[in-house]
């Protein structure tokens, strides 16, 4: 490695393929460096309340985010009736987060991400739960959780949200201004 005037050089031993990072620290590269950068990176929300006293799919109410300001990467993932579906094989980050309003007589309501890898049989592999212990009226709970899904087939790798114990007036809050419940899809590589 060799200093000039606050710039680095970073090269092979036969001094070809240098890496040059300014003394501002911007790396600049003569070759497209190896490996995988994010091709996916989108953020979805409910718009509004949902599955109010209802135990199942998620299927109403989902929006790509379209916040001034927000900066997505990529459209490959599309929905149709709350279940998810990618436009590239890879391994996809899903962060999720539940906003839930819970009543009095719900002692633990579920919000938990399924898939499915044949396109028909769904599995339940990450789960947020908040309960209402101890109050005699609703609360607000956030909780999150996350998956990193391998996705090697875009007809049969599909995912959905589905809730659970939802009784006596809990629900899932959504706003189509505010990310409230919902979740990120990164892709992190092929």
């Amino acid at each position: 490695m060799s200093s000039k005037l606050g710039v680095e050089n970073i090269a092979h031993t036969n001094g070809t393929n240098a890496m040059t990072i300014s003394s501002g620290g911007v790396a600049t590269f003569p070759n497209a460096p190896v490996g995988d950068f994010i091709s996916v990176a989108q953020q979805w929300r409910l718009s509004t309340t949902t599955n109010v006293s209802t135990n199942g799919d998620v299927t109403a109410n989902w929006e790509a985010n379209d916040s001034s300001g927000y900066g997505g990467i990529g459209t490959n993932l599309t929905q149709s009736s709350g279940i998810f579906s990618f436009g590239l094989t890879g391994k996809y980050l899903i962060t999720f987060t539940g906003r839930f309003v819970i009543a009095a007589s719900d002692e633990a309501v579920s919000f938990s991400l399924h898939i499915t890898q044949d396109n028909s049989s769904y599995s339940e592999v990450a789960v947020v739960t908040q309960g209402n212990r101890g109050t005699s009226g609703t609360i607000v709970a956030i909780g999150s959780n996350s998956f990193i899904f391998n996705v090697t087939n875009t007809s049969n790798d599909k995912f959905k949200f589905v809730t659970s114990s939802f009784a006596g007036g809990s629900y899932l809050t959504g706003n189509t201004s505010v990310q409230r419940t919902g979740f990120v899809v990164m892709r992190l590589g092929a």
